[in-house]
């Protein structure tokens, strides 16, 4: 009997050529076909907004899985016109598992829907009892709780997501795979049952094509989607981990550890490792040139020719099961719970080089950045458009971080968030409704949850904005798309309230100011000064049916003097990030009567979320020392602040300083710096920040 290898000893191999493929396309450990690729999630891209909200019936009481279904034509979900599916796995009180297959109707549909989120837009079409979840595994015993009989231990979390692709549903229960026909939605049909695999509980199953995948404790099987006949069945018992697939093969783990590569056709068996030491759980991502996969506090690749291996590993403690890793960009993602491995609570996400050369092993993968974050998890993790989404379960948080370096991006606070999913261009997550309480996780009646649908708004973020006191602002808007775009600009002040101002060309102050502009064309508005200095922020929302990401945006201020403009200084957009690094520069000049002129840089900054913020300003001398430090706890949703560099740092004043400033909050800004002559702004100083 061979022993179990310990996942980080190094096997000798040979390298394929650079000409193979590692992976490099939207992926997030498995998609609804458990492929680990997903093209589908489209142009998805932050800020997002929540475009509407759709209550689940009240016989959901513990949805543990989500799953959105997508079709060609456009909805809200993107799916079939007028008619969407969602599925929501659920285990009630008595460990019943149930699956909800919901049409959500768009309003104007038949029957019409008053508002978005009016519970009669939700129709209920198929729902499927599974019976109770029996734990046939000891290895669970940490997931479990004795109900009833104490000879009858069930599970009392549903670990298993389904599958879906034309018009066919794969679902699991205690031991039941069952392909649910949703082709004539709103009605469904059961397509076929298997019961004869044995448990399936955590064994995510793909239907890829034609071609239904499935696997229970004891056995590997593959059926025509539609009709349910048996193509080929391989009993072997299985590890409770999703299945994988890459060209004509099909990966599993198994009970004993060891990973499996199977012949789609006949379900043959191609290579099997050696044992690995990897627990239920495990992710797996299948590449032509390698077989990710985390699990047992480590991360590697085996060879995808033969199975050998790690090709290469590097420890990685407290990785999440759901998943643990994720491929995108050449990059390989990690996610842990717990980066320690002790319980600390203390989360990370590592980006490692998936690839590998001649004589690299156990502990060589090539670490390209990391983040760490307090909390107990990171759940629901996905891959797109450049960017990372990820649930932070600890401050109740999805996360959005560049992909290629790890900068935090966006945060939405959505405590009790139970499923995310990214598809085709939106964001949809399943949490508590406004009812509920964010703490729910119990089970019953009481319980009441909602799908929510976030679309990117392509809004534009200006962090300054002032007017009096011969002080203007020029907003400049263009439009680099094929379509009009419509929208509304809206002023802020300092404590995120709306700011009414003069605008010229608009009678009476005000804080919103439509605009619209035609396909490669410009607008602008400019505000008309006063008697009265004020200041905020500025935000563009622009109203597009679809999307709009053509729009650009510059601001120019302009300070005035009986008609003509002395000062002038244009500023780019601003991007929200959660770190930005300015040039700081406070010194006296000589001026041509024999003055002196005061340079130096007028930073501002605004929280655009709705989410308080925890910012640290580091102030740095030219070599990179800190010099002084200033931390603003919970700066507020909307929360402007704008100053010279000697008032955020009164140590300065009176003194000559060159270095930086460095801007770090938990929470996305936006940020914006001036470069000041006496206190009139002279140019921009670039905001270095997320790419």
């Amino acid at each position: 009997m061979s022993k179990s290898i310990p996942w980080l000893l190094l096997f000798s191999m040979t390298i394929w050529g650079s000409a193979q493929n590692v992976g490099d396309q939207y992926t997030a450990g498995f998609n609804g076909q458990r492929t680990g690729l997903n093209a589908d999630m489209g142009d998805l891209t932050v800020p997002v907004n929540l475009i509407r909200s759709v209550p689940l019936p009240s016989s959901v009481q513990d949805p543990t899985v989500f799953l959105p279904f997508e079709y060609a034509g456009r909805s809200v979900f993107s799916a079939r016109p007028g008619q969407s599916m969602v599925v929501v796995g659920d285990i009630d009180i008595n460990g019943e598992v149930r699956y909800f297959v919901f049409g959500v109707l768009d309003p104007g549909a038949d029957p019409a829907c008053t508002a978005p989120d009016d519970p009669n837009c939700v129709l209920t079409v198929f729902e499927m009892p599974f019976g109770v979840v029996v734990n046939p595994s000891p290895s669970l015993a940490q997931d479990i709780v004795l109900m009833g009989d104490a000879s009858t231990v069930m599970v009392v979390g549903l670990e298993y997501s389904p599958s879906f692709a034309q018009d066919i549903v794969l679902l699991a229960g205690a031991s039941t795979v069952m392909a649910v026909d949703i082709s004539t939605m709103p009605e469904a049909t059961l397509a076929w049952t298997d019961g004869s695999l044995g448990d399936t509980n955590g064994r995510a199953p793909l239907v890829s094509g034609d071609l239904a995948l499935y696997h229970g404790f004891s056995g590997v099987a593959a059926r025509e989607a539609d009709s349910g006949i048996v193509l080929w069945q391989n009993g072997t018992t299985t590890a409770a981990a999703p299945l994988a697939m890459q060209g004509e093969r099909i990966y599993f783990l198994g009970e004993d550890s060891v990973v499996n590569a199977l012949n789609s056709a006949d379900g043959s068996t191609v290579w099997r490792s050696d044992p690995l030491g990897l627990p239920g759980g495990t992710s797996i991502i299948a590449t032509e040139k390698y077989v990710f996969l985390s699990g047992s506090g480590a991360v590697g690749a085996l060879d995808a020719r033969d199975g050998s291996g790690p090709v290469w590993s590097v420890a990685d403690f407290g990785l999440a099961p759901n998943p643990g890793i994720a491929l995108a960009y050449d990059r390989l993602y990690a996610f842990q719970s717990d980066n320690a491995g002790d319980g600390s609570g203390v989360a990370e996400v590592r980006a490692y080089n998936p690839d590998c050369t001649p004589g690299c092993g156990p502990g060589s993968g090539d670490l390209l950045w990391s983040v760490t974050e307090d909390s107990p998890g990171l759940d629901h993790a996905a891959v797109a458009n450049n960017q990372i989404w990820y649930y932070n379960s600890g401050s109740g948080r999805v996360r959005v971080r560049d992909a290629f370096s790890g900068d935090l991006l966006w945060s939405i606070e959505r405590p009790g968030l139970r499923g995310m999913t990214l598809a085709d261009g939106l964001v949809f997550m399943l949490v508590p409704s406004a009812s509920t309480p964010s703490s729910v996780s119990g089970r019953g009646a009481g319980s009441s949850w909602q799908v929510e649908v976030y679309k990117p708004s392509d809004q534009l973020f200006f962090a300054q904005m002032a007017n009096g006191l011969g002080q203007s602002t020029l907003l400049a808007l263009s439009n680099v798309g094929d379509e009009e775009i419509s929208g509304t600009i809206r002023f802020f002040d300092t404590n995120g309230d709306p700011l009414p101002l003069p605008v010229e060309g608009i009678v009476g102050d005000t804080a919103a100011v439509p605009f619209s502009i035609p396909a490669l064309g410009s607008g602008k508005i400019q505000t008309q000064g006063g008697d009265v200095l004020q200041s905020g922020w500025i935000r563009v929302d622009p109203d597009c049916p679809d999307r709009c990401p053509g729009l650009r945006g510059s601001s120019l201020f302009q300070f005035s003097d009986a008609g003509a403009v002395l000062f002038e200084a244009g500023v780019r957009q601003s991007g929200p990030t959660g770190q930005g690094v300015v040039a700081i520069e406070l010194r006296e000049i000589p001026t041509p009567d024999g003055g002196t002129q005061l340079l130096s840089t007028g930073v501002a900054f605004a929280n655009p979320t709705a989410v308080p913020a925890n910012i640290t300003l580091t102030l740095k001398d030219s070599a990179g020392d800190e010099v002084a430090q200033l931390v603003l706890l919970s700066f507020a949703p909307g929360a402007q602040l704008a100053q010279f560099i000697d008032e955020l740092f009164p140590i300065l004043s009176g003194d000559s300083f060159e270095g930086s400033l460095l801007i770090e909050s938990d929470i996305p800004l936006i940020i914006t710096a001036l470069r000041t002559g006496g206190g009139f702004q002279l140019s921009s100083f670039e905001v270095g920040q997320a790419r």
